[in-house]
């Protein structure tokens, strides 16, 4: 699309999300939350303020010059070793079970 598009002054640009808080999470438990939240290096939840600010950077003709990216609005957890959860993990296994059923 990118290379289609260019010549039009049309950018294409892709928005990828990690844990954001959300009503659809309220059900899960705050040990998984805080595990979700520790898996990235920057040690935080996200909100939709975050995705919609990116949102509007690239909207705007500061960004006039980005096209052809998929870019990561996740605090760094893209980047991150997997095994840098390990840790995390193994507390929380310890401490008792992350995913219970809250459904009923």
């Amino acid at each position: 699309m990118v290379v289609h598009h260019g010549r039009d002054n049309i950018r294409v640009n892709a928005i990828t999300l990690g844990h954001i808080y959300a009503l659809l999470v309220d059900h899960i438990s705050d040990e998984a939350r805080n595990l979700c939240r520790r898996a990235g290096p920057l040690d935080t939840e996200g909100s939709a303020w975050d995705v919609a600010w990116v949102a509007l950077f690239l909207a705007s003709n500061e960004s006039r010059w980005i096209s052809g990216v998929v870019l990561p609005v996740d605090a760094g957890t893209l980047v991150a070793s997997p095994l840098s959860i390990l840790p995390h993990l193994q507390q929380e296994n310890q401490e008792g079970d992350l995913c219970e059923n809250t459904s009923g």
